[in-house]
């Protein structure tokens, strides 16, 4: 029976069949031979007697890959947010091209508290995993403090992977929609400020360094967080950043003619329009089939912008912290209030490339209520979908999601159905009252009026 979320694992079954069978074969030609091996194979003994065969190493035409210079990093302490990972980067390795050709290494610091069966499907998605020993919170004590992130500063350990050039650091509960790779060309330090005064450090580029490292550690016991966490830690360390210049892509936005990628067809649920999720290969032609290219924020002088860009591009490859443009790194709130966050074209903000599911944790796309009311939560199934095992260690799999969202879409159409049935019988019973009060105040109308007597004085 084929599988049907990952259709190449059968083709890979067999094949592997056949080199075992091979192996059996040259194992008896072996045996047969006085344990002398085969075509140069050396043979060995298996515990029950049987000779071993261990294969000779394969000569690839190719020379190796160098180790890649950059890459992208997250963190994941404990397995709540190992499937979320697990959807990050293969969103991210269905729209940038480096992260699919491997040209950007996929890292994942984990702490010692992740299980080996998450471990298991990190490696099996091709993800690497780097141990990182947790980085104790200084801020247990404060009011904002959230338990849920006790090991979250760990996150400063990405500054000591030092093999990198730049790290692009990510949040796990990010969705990517667009190529991510020209944000390496960006400064030392650069984030996107979705609050007015503070930046966000759900997407970060970053230098790493190990004396910045150290001053992080040294800044911990004094320095605040608004937060509790290490998103109000880095606001305080970086808090030049609010002054710091826009980064520009050198490149135009969108397609590979410049423009944006189109709108689907169909309207979500509330009536706006999601991003489409599409492969690097059909990017170009979706972009070319635009009707037109999208209106810039500035009116379309395209030479400004051109200018900036350019400005943007030198200043970066000088060095500094730079902020990101919304379309690098987008709330998902912004989709469900009037959508106008995917109607930005480029070059100034940028079409939405990483969308992060801020909020409440009850509203994170992995919670099969969610599904019920909003639509994102299904652009973030759908790459669960494509993954080689899309059900988390000790998870639900995703047909009880299905099933759950039937059963409660079923409740609610029969509440409304009640409620309905009951303000009906509330209508009809106020409509009875209305006719019966009419009727008596046309009574009271056609009833004859007796005439009226004028009270008689007696005379004195």
């Amino acid at each position: 029976m084929r599988d049907p979320v990952c259709p190449a694992r059968r083709a890979w079954t067999v094949g592997h069949g056949v080199r075992w069978a091979l192996a059996a074969a040259l194992a008896a030609a072996a045996a047969a031979g006085g344990g002398r091996g085969v075509a140069g194979v050396p043979a060995g003994r298996l515990p029950g007697g049987g000779p071993l065969l261990v294969p000779p190493p394969v000569n690839h035409s190719s020379p190796p890959r160098p180790p890649a210079t950059e890459a992208y990093v997250t963190l994941l302490y404990g397995d709540a947010y190992v499937l979320p990972v697990r959807v990050m980067f293969a969103s991210l390795a269905a729209h940038s091209p480096d992260a699919a050709a491997a040209r950007r290494d996929r890292l994942v610091m984990v702490t010692p508290d992740v299980s080996a069966a998450a471990l298991e499907q990190l490696h099996g998605d091709g993800i690497q995993t780097l141990a990182a020993p947790i980085v104790a919170s200084p801020y247990t004590a404060d009011t904002k403090y959230d338990p849920r992130f006790d090991a979250v500063l760990t996150k400063l350990r990405v500054w000591t992977l030092v093999q990198y050039r730049r790290v692009l650091l990510l949040d796990g509960d990010v969705l990517i929609s667009g190529d991510m790779g020209p944000l390496f060309g960006c400064g030392t330090f650069c984030a996107a400020f979705l609050n007015p005064c503070h930046f966000n450090s759900g997407v970060v580029l970053l230098t790493p360094s190990l004396d910045t490292f150290d001053r992080m550690l040294r800044a911990l016991p004094t320095m605040g967080s608004y937060d509790g966490g290490d998103q109000g830690f880095l606001n305080s360390f970086y808090p030049d950043l609010l002054n710091a210049p826009t980064f520009h892509e050198a490149a135009p936005d969108g397609g590979a003619d410049g423009r944006p990628p189109p709108r689907p067809l169909l309207p979500s649920l509330l009536g706006v329009a999601a991003p489409p999720l599409r492969a690097p290969a059909v990017r170009a032609a979706a972009a070319a089939a635009a009707d037109a290219p999208g209106q810039l924020l500035d009116g379309g002088d395209d030479a400004a912008d051109a200018a900036a860009a350019a400005a943007s591009t030198a200043a970066a490859a000088a060095g500094g912290p730079r902020r990101l443009p919304m379309g690098w790194h987008a709330d998902h709130g912004e989709f469900y209030v009037g959508g106008f966050a995917w109607t930005i074209s480029r070059p100034r903000c940028g079409a939405v490339r990483a969308t992060e599911f801020l909020g409440p944790p009850q509203f994170k796309p992995w919670l099969w209520w969610t599904y019920a009311a909003l639509p994102l939560s299904w652009r973030w199934h759908a790459v669960r979908s494509r993954l080689r095992s899309p059900t988390p260690p000790g998870g639900v799999s995703p047909a009880w999601a299905y099933a759950l969202v039937a059963a409660w879409g079923a409740a609610a159409a029969g509440a409304l159905a009640l409620a309905r049935r009951s303000v009906g019988r509330l209508g009809v019973g106020a409509s009875a009252a209305a006719a019966a009060a009419a009727a008596h105040r046309a009574a009271v109308v056609a009833a004859p009026t007796p005439p009226r007597r004028r009270p008689t004085r007696p005379y004195p």
